[in-house]
């Protein structure tokens, strides 16, 4: 609504002689991309980053849900709906997709059939009554931006030592850092247009 009400021009009369007045925020020159820069204290529940992969990806789109393994019961159950930044990478393609928001609680199993025709990858067995990533939240889209290549936020995750992974659990000031570097390579991608 904030973003809608910007869009809006104004609607004063004109004083006789007077400068004219400023341009609206949204039309002003973008500064590297991006309108406002996101900051920490905007946010407040950190965010946690899903993986997936080429084989993957969809099935989390079309069912609007993310998943991990069990042992990742702890992760979900600190998810706070509407207010956890999530963000789903793929590991196939080392981009990110988001950002997304839980809209309501996760669980264990929510949903059984998830990526059950992927099977059990950890131990070759697969169960027709438990997905292979049990630890599950449903989600919605809050921002549809264009993936995000890893180099584009390599510096703002906290890599494992001698991985290419990092850690899920993001804090208020690397989903900031990820929000704006989002919204900056949306606005080159269309600028390049």
């Amino acid at each position: 609504a904030e973003w809608d009400a910007e869009l809006q021009p104004a609607t004063k009369p004109a004083k006789k002689n007077a400068a004219p007045p400023p341009p609206p925020p949204s039309l002003r020159a973008p500064v590297a991309g991006a309108e406002e820069v996101i900051t920490p204290e905007q946010l407040g529940s950190g965010g946690a980053v899903f993986g997936c992969t080429h084989k993957t990806k969809d099935e989390c789109m079309s069912r609007q849900l993310l998943g991990l393994p069990g042992g990742h019961k702890k992760m979900i159950d600190g998810i706070k709906p509407f207010s956890t930044a999530l963000f789903l990478f793929n590991y196939s393609k080392r981009e990110m997709y988001g950002a997304f928001e839980a809209d309501k609680p996760g669980g264990m199993n929510l949903v059984p059939a998830a990526w059950r025709e992927h099977g059990s990858w950890r131990n070759g067995k697969g169960d027709e009554d438990v997905s292979p990533f049990p630890a599950q939240v449903h989600f919605r889209i809050v921002y549809d931006f264009p993936p995000l290549p890893e180099s584009r936020f390599k510096h703002i995750m906290k890599y494992q030592p001698n991985s290419n992974r990092f850690q899920f659990n993001l804090t208020d000031a690397q989903v900031a850092d990820l929000l704006n570097a989002f919204k900056i390579y949306d606005a080159e991608k269309k600028a390049k247009r």
